[in-house]
């Protein structure tokens, strides 16, 4: 509030300098003012442009759904994904993951998730396991 006012008066005083005759003055500082004007307008772009990516982000995670593992994104009943776990809750960052064989891999930090549909079946920890404790029975 207090610097509108003191702008205000920037604007008052070139108006009293173009008064008294003093034209390079009064032109000096309109000069400066609209210098600051047009500082102030790309500041206000850019804090318009956080605040919207901060509401898509908020409004993106309402969709995000976690599997134990992954993240999935749910919008308008299409699954989208997978999403690093990883990425996601260190940096915020939703990396695709890519999708192998066996696993998927995350590009951006180098983490491995087994896919449940991986020729070894199920591909939990524990499912492996017992997996290996019945063939060695067979």
């Amino acid at each position: 509030m207090l610097t509108r006012m003191l702008k205000a008066q920037a604007f008052k005083q070139a108006q009293q300098l173009f008064a008294q005759g003093k034209v390079q003055e009064a032109t000096e500082l309109l000069e400066h003012l609209q210098e600051e004007y047009v500082t102030l307008c790309d500041e206000n772009k850019a804090l318009r442009s956080q605040l919207s990516e901060v509401a898509e982000v908020l409004d993106m995670s309402e969709h995000m759904e976690f599997d134990g593992q992954k993240y999935w994104i749910n919008e308008e009943n299409e699954r989208k994904g997978p999403f690093c776990q990883i990425c996601y809750d260190r940096d915020g960052l939703l990396i695709r993951l890519q999708e192998r064989s066996r696993h998927f891999l995350c590009h951006g930090c180098g983490s491995h998730y087994p896919r449940a549909d991986s020729a070894n079946g199920d591909a939990t920890p524990e499912a492996q396991v017992q997996k290996r404790v019945v063939s060695l029975f067979k």
